[in-house]
C-alpha cells in the first residue's frame, strides 16, 4: 500500500493504478470493484463498488448512488488505487470513457476520478467535461432519502468534496478534500533567562500558567538552573531544582514546556506562563512573564504552517458550515518589523518611597531606539500580592 504526503500527487493521474479495463468496451453492463472494509455508505460497508458503463458508481450494491454525467455512454478504461493520504486511508477509482455509446469522439469524451476517505468522506474530480450540453447526463448522488446534486458545465474540469457530517448527511463542496496529512504529534518550547542572578539568594519561588487540555492531548513544563537537569513542576507550585538559601549569582534558569496529541485536529494550548522569585525578607520580588498573553500550540518549526479548525465555531463556507480540517500552507513575504510606535525615552531616579507595596507584573520589552533608566529607588513598607486583595 503507498504512502502520500497530499491529496494532489494523485490527481489526474493513472500513476500506480491497477488497470481493470483496458481499451475495452462495457456498455450497460457493471464492473464490479474490491472495495474495502474501513468505507461505509448509508450504513453498508462497501466491499464491493459497482461501475457502470453508462457513469453512475453503487456503494455495496449494484445500485445508482453516485451519477457523474450519467446517460447512455460507454467505458473504455478501469483503475484501481489503494493506499495513504499522510494519516488517511483512501480507495481511488478512474472511469475513462464517452456519454455518447456510439462515438468516441472527443465531443463526448468524460474522464474522472473518485476516492473515499476511511472518514467516510468522498472527492470527485472531473477531469475532462463533453462539450456538447447534450452530452453532460446527470450529476447527483443520492444516500437514503438524501439527493445532493452538483453541477457540470461543458468542458470544465471540476472537483467536488461530499463531507461527511454527524448526522450520516454529506454536506457538498468545491473545495479539494481536507485530508490531515503530516501533522505533528508532539512538540516543546523552551525558555531561559539569567535575570535570577539579579536576586542572587532566593527563600522562594512560584511557577503558573494557564493550559487547555482537549481529550488526547497532553502538557508538561519543567524547570531547570544550568547546573542541573530538568523536573517536572506543578502548577500554582514551586520551581523545580530552585532551593532556599543558595546563591544563584551564576545561574541561569531554563523553562521547558512540552506537549503532546494523538488527534491530527487537537492540540494542548499554554498561555500566560510566569515566574516568581523571592528573595530574603521579601525585599526583592522577581516576575518573569514568557509572552504573557500569547497562547502556544504544537507547530512545525520549520516549513509549512498547518492550520487546524475543529468544526465546533460558527464558521461556514459557501456550501454551508465548514467542518473539521487541517490545511498546511508555506508562509511567504514576512518582514520583521520594530516597534510602530514612536520612541519613548523615560527616566527615574532618587526615588524613595514607605507604605504598602503592590506587587505587580511587566514585561521589559523596547525598541533598540528607546531608553528607560531606573536608579536610586529604595522602598520599605508591607507587601501586599494582587492575590491577597
Amino acid at each position: 500500500m503507498a504512502n502520500f504526503s497530499k491529496l494532489s500527487e494523485l490527481l489526474n493521474t493513472t500513476d500506480g493504478m491497477t488497470v481493470l479495463r483496458n481499451n475495452s468496451a462495457q456498455d450497460d453492463g457493471v464492473d464490479t470493484v474490491t472495495g474495502v472494509d474501513w468505507f461505509t455508505f448509508n450504513g453498508v460497508v462497501v466491499s464491493n463498488l459497482y461501475v457502470s458503463g453508462n457513469s453512475f458508481v453503487g456503494f455495496g450494491s449494484n445500485t445508482e448512488h453516485l451519477k457523474i454525467c450519467r446517460r447512455d455512454g460507454k467505458m473504455w478504461y478501469l483503475y484501481r488505487q489503494e493506499g495513504v493520504i499522510g494519516n488517511t486511508k483512501f480507495l481511488k477509482i478512474r472511469w475513462q470513457g464517452y456519454t455518447y455509446y456510439s462515438s468516441t469522439a472527443s465531443t463526448y469524451a468524460l474522464t474522472w476520478e473518485l476516492f473515499l476517505f476511511d472518514d467516510g468522506g468522498m472527492y470527485l474530480n472531473i477531469i475532462s467535461v463533453p462539450s456538447n450540453s447534450s452530452y453532460l447526463g446527470t450529476s447527483q448522488l443520492i444516500c437514503g432519502s438524501n439527493t445532493y446534486s452538483f453541477t457540470v458545465s461543458v468542458s470544465t474540469p471540476v472537483g467536488y468534496s461530499f463531507l461527511p457530517d454527524e448526522t450520516n448527511k454529506f454536506i457538498l463542496s468545491k473545495e479539494e478534500y481536507p485530508v490531515a496529512v503530516n501533522h505533528v504529534s508532539s512538540g516543546s518550547i523552551e525558555f531561559s533567562t539569567e535575570l535570577i542572578r539579579e536576586i542572587g539568594s532566593v527563600i522562594g519561588s512560584r511557577i503558573m500558567w494557564n493550559e487547555d487540555l482537549p481529550d488526547g492531548t497532553s502538557l508538561t513544563v519543567y524547570s531547570k538552573l544550568s547546573s542541573g537537569d530538568y523536573a517536572p513542576c506543578t502548577n500554582g507550585g514551586s520551581l523545580s531544582g530552585v532551593k532556599p538559601s543558595v546563591n544563584y549569582s551564576d545561574e541561569t534558569l531554563f523553562i521547558k514546556v512540552e506537549m503532546s496529541t494523538s488527534d491530527p485536529l487537537l492540540t494542548p494550548i499554554l498561555s500566560n506562563l510566569f515566574v516568581q522569585l523571592l528573595a530574603t525578607g521579601d525585599d526583592h520580588i522577581l516576575v518573569l512573564s514568557f509572552d504573557s498573553g500569547n497562547t502556544k500550540s504544537i507547530q512545525n518549526a520549520v516549513g509549512d504552517i498547518s492550520v487546524a479548525y475543529d468544526g465546533s465555531g460558527t464558521l461556514r463556507g459557501f456550501g454551508g458550515p465548514v467542518l473539521a480540517f487541517e490545511q498546511t500552507f508555506t508562509p511567504n513575504g514576512l518582514v520583521a518589523k520594530n516597534n510602530p510606535n514612536d520612541e519613548e525615552h523615560v527616566e527615574i531616579s532618587d526615588v524613595y518611597a514607605t507604605g504598602v507595596l503592590l506587587e505587580v507584573r511587566y514585561t521589559n520589552v523596547y525598541s533598540e531606539n528607546e531608553h528607560i533608566e531606573v536608579s536610586n529607588i529604595s522602598a520599605s513598607g508591607t507587601l501586599t500580592r494582587v492575590d491577597d486583595i
